[in-house]
Order: structure tokens, then sequence, then C-alpha cells
């Protein structure tokens, strides 16, 4: 419980750098790759909204930027400044699937401030898997 605590106080940490003129809302994310690198990213809000990229991309980002493509994710902790827990959105779910495993865990912060975690895979039950 003390790692899953610790990543979420780094999430947090790394929120504090987001840009969020727009929403408010501040999201930290980090990942720890399969190898045991950590990553980190935060939310960068656009005018655009299209050009808007997710804490959890971000993190995604930097962590196949380290590793490459073969890269792969044991776990996602994840904190925003809006209610929480802060499930990843749909596109970030989508995006972050190809390098989870059947063994990769969603640590988000409680709403009485305790974590909880579940498999990445019940974000995603029936995802888009290409032709």
């Amino acid at each position: 419980m003390e790692l899953l605590r610790g990543l979420i106080s780094e999430a947090r940490a790394t929120a504090e750098h987001a840009y969020a003129p727009f929403s408010g809302l501040r999201v930290g994310a980090v990942i720890l790759s399969a190898s045991g690198g950590e990553y980190t990213g935060c939310n960068v809000e656009n005018p655009s909204l299209g050009a808007t990229i997710c804490a959890e991309r971000s993190a995604l980002s930097a962590m196949i930027t380290a590793e490459g493509p073969s890269a792969r994710i044991s776990s996602l902790a994840l904190w925003c400044s809006g209610a929480n827990p802060c499930y990843p959105c749909g596109i970030c779910r989508q995006a972050l699937l190809p390098f989870c495993t059947s063994e990769t865990l969603l640590i988000m912060e409680a709403a009485d401030g305790g974590a909880v975690a579940q498999p990445f895979s019940e974000l995603l039950p029936h995802p888009f898997t290409g032709p």
C-alpha cells in the first residue's frame, strides 16, 4: 500500500506542472514500466482543444522516448485536482492499451484520500485493436 500512496503522491506533485487555463483541472500521471523505469506527465491544454495532451499520453510519450516501442506498462498512477478517483479518458485508454499487459494496474486516489487500484483491462473491456 505504501508503494501505491507513493505513486499517487508523485502524480499529485507532477500535476502541479500542468498547464490548464481552460478547464482548471490539473492532472498528473506516473507510469512504471515493466523494466523499472518511471515516467511522469501532466496535462497541457491548448485553445484548439484537439492539440491538448492528457497527462497519461504525456507520460506514455516519455516512456516510449526512453525505452522504445517494446516498452510495457507495469502500473499507471493518476491524480487530478478535481474529483478523485480520476479515470483516464477514452482516447488515453485506447492510446495506453498497446503498452499494457494483463497485469497492468491502474492506481488512483480515492475520494477519502486512500488508494484505489484495479486492472487496466477492466477499463476497456472491448478495445479497438485494428484490422
